[in-house]
């Protein structure tokens, strides 16, 4: 069997053309550039606060039936 790189499929008959993709600059800003660090620690605390208001409101509502039973 041969093997054939692009420029010698092309040569040989195999393939019409060569399509590469364009080339990336170093220095071109990212598509996702919004879904950085920053946004992601975000998510994080609100997260974390969330966790925390939730806890919260679940002590105060067993401090008030223990106020409740008390009585």
């Amino acid at each position: 069997m041969k093997r054939f790189n692009a420029q010698g499929a092309l040569e040989y008959g195999l393939i019409d053309r060569i399509v590469r993709p364009l080339r990336i600059k170093a220095d071109a800003p990212r598509n996702d550039a919004g879904a950085g660090l920053a946004e992601s620690l975000e998510w994080v605390r609100n997260r974390t606060e969330l966790k925390l208001h939730k806890q919260a409101i679940n002590k105060s509502i067993i401090t008030s039936r223990k106020g409740q039973l008390s009585q």
